[in-house]
């Protein structure tokens, strides 16, 4: 590997991580795809129309409802496989968007 140099880490890393989040949140807002901040703990109207496991596995979490629209908060909001699986499990339109990972892992340590 001549002439590659490695990159030096920064010196202070939670700096780096949180400019990396911006960046990424940057994007989704390009693609279109809204941020969200969520709350501390979700109704239970909402978390009755995703089971659990199935939440967990996608790194998802029920934020929202308007008739037959769910809106999703997601750690990838872009993904389709993801987002045809809740539409499949709810019966419902999905309206995805993006959160602070930390704050959804928050959510997803107790089970509903």
């Amino acid at each position: 590997l001549r002439g590659v140099k490695p990159i030096p880490a920064p010196d202070n890393m939670l700096q780096f991580v949180q400019a990396k989040r911006e960046e990424v949140s940057a994007d989704l807002d390009l693609a279109g795809i809204p941020f969200m901040e969520l709350p501390p703990t979700l109704p239970d109207r909402l978390t009755q129309l995703v089971p659990f496991s199935v939440a967990v596995e996608l790194q998802c979490a029920p934020v929202g409802r308007d008739q037959h629209r769910l809106t999703v908060a997601m750690l990838d909001p872009t993904d389709a496989a993801a987002l045809r699986r809740l539409q499949h499990v709810t019966s419902m339109t999905i309206f995805p968007v993006s959160c602070d990972e930390s704050a959804l892992h928050s959510l997803l340590t107790h089970a509903w």
